[in-house]
Protein backbone atom coordinates (compact mmCIF):
# COMPACT_ATOMS: atom_id res chain seq x y z
CA UNK A 1 0.00 0.00 0.00
CA UNK A 2 2.77 2.44 0.95
CA UNK A 3 4.67 1.67 -2.24
CA UNK A 4 1.59 2.40 -4.32
CA UNK A 5 1.06 5.72 -2.55
CA UNK A 6 4.70 6.65 -3.08
CA UNK A 7 4.58 5.82 -6.76
CA UNK A 8 1.36 7.76 -7.22
CA UNK A 9 2.78 10.76 -5.39
CA UNK A 10 5.89 10.76 -7.56
CA UNK A 11 3.81 10.46 -10.72
CA UNK A 12 1.58 13.37 -9.70
CA UNK A 13 4.64 15.45 -8.82
CA UNK A 14 6.13 14.77 -12.24
CA UNK A 15 2.87 15.79 -13.89
CA UNK A 16 2.78 19.00 -11.88
CA UNK A 17 6.35 19.80 -12.85
CA UNK A 18 5.75 19.12 -16.52
CA UNK A 19 2.57 21.17 -16.70
CA UNK A 20 4.10 23.87 -14.52
CA UNK A 21 6.76 24.51 -17.15
CA UNK A 22 3.99 25.23 -19.65
CA UNK A 23 2.20 27.79 -17.48
CA UNK A 24 1.87 31.36 -18.68
CA UNK A 25 4.63 33.71 -17.60
CA UNK A 26 7.70 35.53 -18.83
CA UNK A 27 9.00 33.65 -21.88
CA UNK A 28 11.98 35.88 -22.56
CA UNK A 29 13.20 39.41 -23.14
CA UNK A 30 15.23 41.38 -25.68
CA UNK A 31 17.14 44.50 -24.64
CA UNK A 32 18.70 47.03 -26.98
CA UNK A 33 21.39 49.39 -25.70
CA UNK A 34 21.76 52.27 -28.15
CA UNK A 35 24.86 54.11 -29.32
CA UNK A 36 28.02 53.79 -31.39
CA UNK A 37 30.19 52.17 -28.70
CA UNK A 38 31.07 48.47 -28.83
CA UNK A 39 28.04 46.31 -28.05
CA UNK A 40 25.56 49.11 -28.78
CA UNK A 41 23.20 49.32 -31.73
CA UNK A 42 21.96 52.06 -34.06
CA UNK A 43 18.65 52.32 -35.91
CA UNK A 44 17.54 53.11 -39.43
CA UNK A 45 16.77 56.69 -38.43
CA UNK A 46 20.40 57.48 -37.57
CA UNK A 47 21.50 56.73 -41.13
CA UNK A 48 18.93 58.72 -43.09
CA UNK A 49 17.01 60.95 -40.72
CA UNK A 50 17.46 63.70 -38.17
CA UNK A 51 18.31 61.46 -35.21
CA UNK A 52 21.85 61.62 -33.82
CA UNK A 53 23.88 58.57 -32.86
CA UNK A 54 25.85 59.21 -29.66
CA UNK A 55 28.37 56.96 -27.92
CA UNK A 56 25.85 55.48 -25.49
CA UNK A 57 22.51 56.74 -26.74
CA UNK A 58 20.46 58.09 -29.63
CA UNK A 59 19.04 61.61 -29.73
CA UNK A 60 15.56 61.22 -31.21
CA UNK A 61 14.55 64.39 -33.05
CA UNK A 62 11.40 65.76 -34.58
CA UNK A 63 11.33 67.91 -37.70
CA UNK A 64 9.33 68.40 -40.87
CA UNK A 65 12.39 67.82 -43.05
CA UNK A 66 13.45 64.55 -41.43
CA UNK A 67 13.72 61.50 -43.64
CA UNK A 68 13.51 58.07 -42.00
CA UNK A 69 11.91 58.41 -38.58
CA UNK A 70 12.96 56.28 -35.62
CA UNK A 71 12.28 52.57 -36.06
CA UNK A 72 13.73 49.58 -34.23
CA UNK A 73 13.01 45.88 -34.55
CA UNK A 74 12.68 43.36 -31.72
CA UNK A 75 12.73 39.92 -33.37
CA UNK A 76 11.55 37.27 -30.90
CA UNK A 77 11.49 34.39 -33.38
CA UNK A 78 14.05 32.48 -31.30
CA UNK A 79 11.83 32.42 -28.21
CA UNK A 80 10.32 28.98 -27.68
CA UNK A 81 6.64 29.77 -27.21
CA UNK A 82 3.21 28.41 -28.06
CA UNK A 83 1.23 31.58 -27.33
CA UNK A 84 1.76 35.24 -26.42
CA UNK A 85 -0.44 37.05 -23.91
CA UNK A 86 1.24 40.44 -23.62
CA UNK A 87 4.32 42.55 -24.26
CA UNK A 88 5.95 44.87 -21.75
CA UNK A 89 8.14 47.60 -23.28
CA UNK A 90 10.52 49.42 -20.94
CA UNK A 91 12.29 52.57 -22.14
CA UNK A 92 15.17 54.41 -20.50
CA UNK A 93 15.32 58.01 -21.72
CA UNK A 94 15.65 61.68 -20.81
CA UNK A 95 14.45 64.97 -22.24
CA UNK A 96 17.12 67.25 -23.67
CA UNK A 97 15.26 70.46 -22.89
CA UNK A 98 13.37 69.52 -19.74
CA UNK A 99 10.04 69.01 -21.49
CA UNK A 100 8.56 66.08 -23.39
CA UNK A 101 5.11 66.99 -24.68
CA UNK A 102 3.30 64.87 -27.25
CA UNK A 103 6.14 62.38 -27.73
CA UNK A 104 4.84 58.84 -27.73
CA UNK A 105 5.98 55.26 -28.28
CA UNK A 106 4.04 53.53 -31.05
CA UNK A 107 4.08 49.74 -31.52
CA UNK A 108 4.16 48.60 -35.15
CA UNK A 109 4.03 45.34 -37.09
CA UNK A 110 6.39 46.57 -39.83
CA UNK A 111 8.43 49.57 -40.93
CA UNK A 112 5.38 51.02 -42.69
CA UNK A 113 2.37 50.08 -40.52
CA UNK A 114 2.03 51.19 -36.93
CA UNK A 115 -0.66 51.17 -34.28
CA UNK A 116 -3.35 53.82 -34.27
CA UNK A 117 -2.80 54.29 -30.53
CA UNK A 118 0.14 56.08 -28.95
CA UNK A 119 1.68 55.63 -25.48
CA UNK A 120 2.79 59.02 -24.21
CA UNK A 121 6.22 59.38 -22.66
CA UNK A 122 6.43 60.97 -19.24
CA UNK A 123 7.51 64.60 -19.03
CA UNK A 124 10.99 64.54 -17.52
CA UNK A 125 13.96 66.67 -16.72
CA UNK A 126 17.49 65.93 -17.86
CA UNK A 127 17.76 62.89 -15.56
CA UNK A 128 17.07 59.59 -17.28
CA UNK A 129 13.97 57.72 -16.17
CA UNK A 130 12.54 54.29 -16.85
CA UNK A 131 8.98 53.94 -18.13
CA UNK A 132 7.09 50.76 -19.00
CA UNK A 133 4.15 50.14 -21.29
CA UNK A 134 2.02 46.98 -21.43
CA UNK A 135 0.43 45.84 -24.69
CA UNK A 136 -2.20 43.07 -24.70
CA UNK A 137 -4.48 41.53 -27.31
CA UNK A 138 -6.57 44.73 -27.33
CA UNK A 139 -3.74 46.43 -29.28
CA UNK A 140 -4.79 46.81 -32.91
CA UNK A 141 -1.50 45.44 -34.27
CA UNK A 142 -1.10 42.71 -31.62
CA UNK A 143 -2.00 39.75 -33.84
CA UNK A 144 0.26 40.72 -36.77
CA UNK A 145 3.14 41.25 -34.32
CA UNK A 146 2.58 37.81 -32.77
CA UNK A 147 2.08 36.06 -36.10
CA UNK A 148 5.32 37.50 -37.51
CA UNK A 149 7.33 37.23 -34.25
CA UNK A 150 8.46 40.83 -34.79
CA UNK A 151 7.75 43.91 -32.67
CA UNK A 152 8.68 47.24 -34.28
CA UNK A 153 9.12 50.34 -32.14
CA UNK A 154 8.36 53.80 -33.51
CA UNK A 155 8.37 57.21 -31.86
CA UNK A 156 5.98 59.96 -32.90
CA UNK A 157 5.59 63.61 -31.87
CA UNK A 158 2.31 65.32 -32.69
CA UNK A 159 2.75 68.60 -30.83
CA UNK A 160 3.31 72.10 -32.21
CA UNK A 161 6.85 72.33 -30.83
CA UNK A 162 9.96 70.63 -32.18
CA UNK A 163 11.51 68.71 -29.29
CA UNK A 164 14.03 65.92 -28.88
CA UNK A 165 15.04 63.39 -26.26
CA UNK A 166 17.88 60.98 -25.52
CA UNK A 167 17.06 57.28 -25.72
CA UNK A 168 19.47 55.06 -23.82
CA UNK A 169 17.84 51.64 -24.04
CA UNK A 170 14.66 49.71 -24.76
CA UNK A 171 13.68 46.29 -23.46
CA UNK A 172 10.85 44.12 -24.73
CA UNK A 173 9.52 41.36 -22.44
CA UNK A 174 7.32 38.66 -23.96
CA UNK A 175 4.75 36.95 -21.72
CA UNK A 176 2.76 33.88 -22.64
CA UNK A 177 3.04 30.10 -22.68
CA UNK A 178 6.35 28.48 -23.49
CA UNK A 179 6.62 25.24 -25.43
CA UNK A 180 7.51 22.46 -22.93
CA UNK A 181 11.15 21.45 -23.09
CA UNK A 182 12.07 17.84 -24.00
CA UNK A 183 12.82 17.16 -20.33
CA UNK A 184 9.32 18.27 -19.38
CA UNK A 185 7.77 16.12 -22.10
CA UNK A 186 9.74 13.13 -20.85
CA UNK A 187 8.53 13.79 -17.31
CA UNK A 188 4.97 14.04 -18.58
CA UNK A 189 5.25 10.70 -20.36
CA UNK A 190 6.85 9.05 -17.34
CA UNK A 191 4.19 10.46 -15.05
CA UNK A 192 1.45 9.17 -17.32
CA UNK A 193 2.97 5.69 -17.37
CA UNK A 194 3.37 5.79 -13.62
CA UNK A 195 -0.28 6.59 -13.03
CA UNK A 196 -1.32 3.83 -15.44
CA UNK A 197 0.86 1.33 -13.56
CA UNK A 198 -0.58 2.39 -10.20
CA UNK A 199 -4.15 2.04 -11.48
CA UNK A 200 -3.46 -1.40 -12.97
CA UNK A 201 -2.02 -2.70 -9.73
CA UNK A 202 -4.92 -1.28 -7.81
CA UNK A 203 -7.46 -2.94 -10.13
CA UNK A 204 -5.71 -6.34 -9.90
CA UNK A 205 -5.83 -6.31 -6.09
CA UNK A 206 -9.45 -5.29 -6.13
Amino acid sequence: MLKNITRKTLALAALALAFGNANAGLIGSIEHQYGSAAGKIATASTTGGCDTLNTNSITVRDGSNCGQRFVDLFDFTALNMSSVEKFVLTLNFASNNGVLEWWAARPADSTVHGSASNSLLNTTGSTAISQSFTFTSSLDVFNPIVNNDKFYLWFVENGPLSQNFTLNSAKLEVYGTAVPEPTSLALLAAAGLGLVAVRRKGSKRA
